[in-house]
């Protein structure tokens, strides 16, 4: 899709991370944004920010889980400012623990954030597009973790497996109307999402100490330039817009994780069960409370 055809983007979970960085991108693009967020204070300050740089941006509230919600959204969008031509669904959360300890409650809010926020968005938007007979692209957010099982983090590869499919799903069925599907999946990016997560099987204030030393580390790793931010991902999307890329892979550690699904998906399961099990998540919990520890990543 040309770019200069692109004037009003929609992007969810724009408040942080991806989100913002790809609202301020396209903003810079010249494109009129749409920034949406649970929390409505952090999608203002992207709007604002777009806003301060010479742009032309909105904000609104937004829970993708609540459906009347989305589809109120969707029609003030149209009604205020036009058919988008491009929706990035970005908006998930982290849940960090084994299944046992998943609860039923954790699995509705994690597949009704990062599965079915993707399907609203993509069927709201697409179904604007189409009625309009306009050519437009939905970009949904995956993680390379659609292709890594990982004992620790079940709910969420298996949320992010699930858009991966529903993304080739949706770009052979919209493909006839001139509308291009995209999944972006990052290795590691430097993001909220799990200084945030939600922990398992773990105590209110034993969740709220890991909490503490996941958002440490992340700062730490950020000061140190270990782990790329999420402006590669948001380049990335870019790209996918403008060539109608499928499926599009962010730093080396995807890349790793795909090439390994491909050639041998029960060794890298082998090596996932060993790396990522809550045995190995606890133990890097214990060294993080340790003082000598704690005082180098500043937790």
């Amino acid at each position: 899709m040309k770019l200069e055809n692109v004037k009003l983007v929609v992007v969810t979970g724009a408040g942080s991370g991806i989100g913002r960085v790809t609202a301020q991108r396209f903003a810079r693009l010249g494109a009129r944004v749409v920034a949406s967020d649970i929390n409505a204070e952090s999608a203002e300050a992207t709007a604002a920010a777009i806003r301060e740089q010479g742009g032309e941006a909105y904000a609104r509230h937004l829970d993708v889980t609540d459906v009347a919600e989305f589809e109120e959204f969707a029609d003030w969008v149209r009604a205020e400012h036009g058919v988008c031509d491009v929706v990035v669904n970005n908006a998930g959360i982290g849940i960090l623990g084994e299944v046992i300890d998943t609860t039923e409650a954790d699995w509705d809010r994690i597949i009704g954030i990062n599965l079915l926020g993707m399907v609203h968005g993509a069927r709201l938007f697409a179904k604007q597009m189409i009625d309009a007979g306009k050519p437009g692209h939905v970009v949904n957010i995956a993680s390379a973790a659609a292709f890594l099982p990982m004992a620790s983090l079940a709910s969420y590869s298996t949320t992010k497996y699930a858009v991966k499919m529903f993304t080739d799903c949706i770009r052979a069925e919209f493909a006839p109307h001139r509308i291009g599907a995209s999944v972006i999946c990052p290795g590691p990016v430097l993001t909220n999402i799990f200084a945030s997560a939600t922990h398992t099987g773990a105590s209110a204030e034993d969740a709220q100490q890991r909490s503490s030393v996941t958002g440490a580390a992340f700062e730490k790793i950020r000061s140190l330039h270990l782990i790329s931010g999420p402006e590669n991902v948001a380049k990335a999307i870019e790209g996918a817009v403008r060539h109608n890329r499928k499926t599009v892979l962010v730093r080396p550690e995807a890349y790793l994780v795909y090439a390994m699904r491909r050639l041998s998906p029960a060794l890298l399961r082998t090596i996932s069960g060993l790396v990522f099990n809550q045995r190995t998540v606890d133990l890097l919990y214990r060294l993080g409370k340790n003082p000598r520890v704690a005082r180098l990543i500043g937790a």
